[in-house]
């Protein structure tokens, strides 16, 4: 039940509630952090970092307004803040510009290979619409009706499905990659050694 929630029920601990939240904040500062030591400022650089910073502004906004200022409010702690629901917004577009970017090497990897980087596409843009039209309506909904946390259950469906479509992505990217390079072996030493750290590099990408 919503009413004994560790944010309502001062007795209730709050190591799993809001304390994860902030780890959550702290390891995304950590991760923002190494962002900014990008030392290239092409245009897609400066756009991921930007939505990084909103998005790293919004959650901790959301980790203030519930264990700051309305610690323990229970006419507040119901009731979802608007940073938590638009933090999901640029979450999703900047996933999208970063896999639109791999999606890139894969088509010039592949030489063009039309249906392999459309079936990614087309995967990217599931992602993005499943994240930005339905979940639109969906904040919408929260904002401007009463916005109770627990109507966040009514769209878990949706939310598996988008973090399943986006996990097909990194998947596919990071398997066509692999296979591309492995594919590339010319058989002499010193340009497979390469080919193998390119492919350690695609894999932890992807993960």
């Amino acid at each position: 039940m919503v009413d004994n929630s560790a944010t309502l029920d001062p007795s209730f601990p709050l190591d799993n509630s809001i304390g994860a939240m902030m780890i959550g904040v702290i390891v995304s500062a950590v991760l923002h952090g190494i962002c900014l030591l990008q030392r290239s400022c092409t245009t897609r650089v400066i756009l991921t970092v930007s939505f990084d910073a909103i998005h790293l502004a919004m959650i901790s906004h959301a980790v203030y307004h519930y264990a700051v200022s309305y610690y323990h409010d229970e006419d507040q702690l119901r009731f979802l803040v608007w940073t938590v629901l638009m933090e999901a917004l640029f979450t999703g577009v900047n996933g999208a510009v970063v896999q639109t970017f791999y999606t890139l090497r894969v088509w010039r990897l592949s030489k063009g290979n039309i249906i392999l980087t459309g079936t990614i596409l087309f995967l990217i843009l599931a992602t993005v619409g499943s994240g930005t039209g339905p979940r639109t309506n969906s904040m919408g909904h929260f904002v401007n009706a009463d916005g109770h946390v627990r109507d966040l259950l009514k769209i878990s469906p949706l939310t598996i499905t988008i973090n399943a479509l986006s996990t097909a992505v990194d998947v596919a990217i990071a398997a066509s990659l692999c296979i591309m390079l492995h594919n590339a072996r010319t058989g002499f030493r010193k340009s497979d050694t390469i080919i193998t750290k390119l492919i350690i590099f695609v894999v932890n990408t992807g993960v």
